[in-house]
C-alpha cells in the first residue's frame, strides 16, 4: 500500500524531477550491491560447468503407473 502511494506521488513530480529519483535509485542499488560484497552477473559464466545424463528426457519408472 505504501507503495502504491509512493508511486502516485512520484507521478505527480516534473519528468525531469522523475529521472533525477530514477538516477538516484539506480545509483544507490548499484552502491548497495558493491557493498554486499555482490558482482554482477556476466552471460554465461556457468557454461560447461553442468552436465546432464543422457537419459534426461527419458521416462521415469515412477509413472508407469499412471498410464
Amino acid at each position: 500500500m505504501a507503495q502504491t502511494i509512493l508511486q502516485a506521488e512520484l507521478q505527480k513530480l516534473p519528468e525531469s524531477v522523475q529521472q533525477d529519483v530514477s538516477d538516484l535509485l539506480i545509483k544507490a542499488n548499484k552502491k548497495l550491491l558493491a557493498t554486499k560484497g555482490l558482482k554482477k552477473r556476466t552471460f554465461g559464466y556457468g557454461k560447461g560447468r553442468v552436465k546432464i545424463s543422457e537419459d534426461f528426457n527419458a521416462p521415469l519408472d515412477v509413472f508407469k503407473a499412471f498410464e
